[in-house]
């Protein structure tokens, strides 16, 4: 939708949970107070929904690189979180889980920017190649889940990664 009537909290695709639910939040009054708040109180889930919602807008596929660095980022966070809880039993180790935490901060807000830039490009991609702005396509972020196991035995089709940056 238009900015900022069509506004939704993390852009619709996180589904409603206890008080959390998207599109009945004040969005529509407050667009720019929520959006604001949004970036702010939940910046890893704002932008992933946001590099979701760009990526099956436009039915891209996550670049394999992508898949890994998240993988490592969600390692890295629980590690993190694992050598605090044990720095709180052992002192000798609240030095280590310091660093372990800046290290694991620094992943994540590593891994922020690179999904920003890439939809950024992408977006700027699109309006180039004449694909309007956000134009949805039928079932795109309807549950925005993978899709469902290739059971069937056929080949599937060869994945369109987003262009721009590979992360």
């Amino acid at each position: 939708g238009e900015w900022p009537a069509g506004y939704k909290c993390c852009q619709g695709v996180i589904p409603a949970c206890a008080c959390f639910k998207p599109g009945e939040m004040g969005e529509a009054d407050n667009a720019c107070c929520c959006l604001c708040l949004e970036a702010w109180c939940c910046t890893g889930i704002s932008t992933s929904s946001t590099y979701i919602f760009v990526m099956e807008t436009y039915q891209l596929d996550n670049d394999p690189c992508y898949n890994k660095f998240v993988r490592f980022n969600n390692c890295i966070q629980i590690l993190a979180c694992f050598c605090t809880i044990a720095s709180i039993f052992m002192s000798d180790l609240r030095e280590a889980a310091q660093c372990v935490r800046l290290i694991a901060d620094f992943v994540f807000r590593t891994l922020m920017g690179c999904i920003n830039a890439q939809v950024n490009f992408e977006i700027d991609y699109q309006l180039q190649r004449g694909g309007g702005a956000y134009k949805p396509v039928a079932g795109a972020v309807a549950g925005a889940y993978p899709p469902q196991q290739n059971m069937g035995g056929q080949v599937p089709p060869q994945p369109h990664y987003a262009q721009g940056y590979p992360l």
